[in-house]
């Protein structure tokens, strides 16, 4: 679960899995009023004709959700976390102010799915493994998940020691990035930041070209870049800023850093 960045991100350029969801933080322009921040939950879509698995709206799990948590039992999102001690990552989903524990969950032997045999999925610091392993893999740790959680299932719930060790509260965990990124593309897709950017460099008269209205504008981003929410950018040590003069022209090589969460 990551907060804090805008961008389209391809994990070692692996396609995303249907079912798999991360959290992104999204910063609006100001309104007349004030900014807005706002949470999304982003879903990779599902391409073809396969049916993916969704929790029946009617279950509800043993763990206490509010009616209008972003994370019931029909919204599992995979994150990467540290519990207290920070001491290893885990994967884990999130279920009210909850994490369900899934190293944790597989040790436990809780998780001995047919089409994780042989893996060691659950016990990898990011989800790039489990992101490669294709439909059948994802719907069936899904569907296991689900049922480990309903509040008719006596595993977790009649168990207080076990819900010890594999439930960890939010508020304790440190979030770490879900994914190992190798390369991203970020789409220039908010008319304020292109506006914004724009009059820093080309003047408020020109400040948006005309072919950013017509065709879809993207460029590379730098991978060390992205970060978890409540974290400082990164930055990289370049070369200062200097002026070259060709003639009567004079060029100036800027490089600058932006956060993140601007635009």
């Amino acid at each position: 679960m990551v907060g804090g960045v805008s961008l389209a991100a391809s994990a070692q350029r692996a396609a995303l899995a249907p079912g798999i969801s991360f959290i992104f933080r999204s910063t609006f322009p100001p309104s007349t009023e004030k900014s807005r921040n706002s949470i999304l939950v982003c879903g990779f879509a599902a391409s073809g004709r396969m049916s993916m698995y969704v929790v029946d709206p009617n279950w509800r799990s043993f763990v206490s959700v509010a009616p209008e948590h972003p994370f019931p039992i029909q919204n599992l999102p995979y994150g990467v976390f540290r519990g207290p001690g920070g001491l290893r990552p885990s994967i884990g989903v999130a279920i009210g102010d909850e994490i369900l524990d899934l190293r944790a969950l597989g040790e436990q032997g809780l998780l001995d799915l047919p089409e994780l045999a042989g893996t060691d999925t659950l016990r990898q610091p990011t989800l790039n493994q489990l992101m490669a392993q294709g439909r059948s893999v994802w719907t069936a740790l899904r569907r296991a998940i689900a049922e480990l959680l309903r509040d008719n299932n006596p595993t977790l719930r009649d168990d207080a020691t076990l819900r010890q060790t594999v439930l960890v509260p939010q508020s304790a965990a440190k979030m770490d990035l879900p994914a190992a990124i190798g390369d991203y593309t970020d789409f220039y897709s908010s008319r304020y930041h292109a506006e914004n950017v724009g009059t820093m460099l080309r003047g408020p008269e020109n400040a948006l070209q005309p072919n950013w209205l017509h065709l879809p504008v993207a460029y590379h981003g730098r991978a060390s870049s992205i970060v978890p929410s409540g974290e400082p950018p990164k930055a990289t040590e370049r070369s200062p800023v200097r002026r070259i003069s060709t003639g009567t022209v004079e060029r100036r090589s800027v490089t600058s850093v932006t956060s993140l969460d601007s635009g």
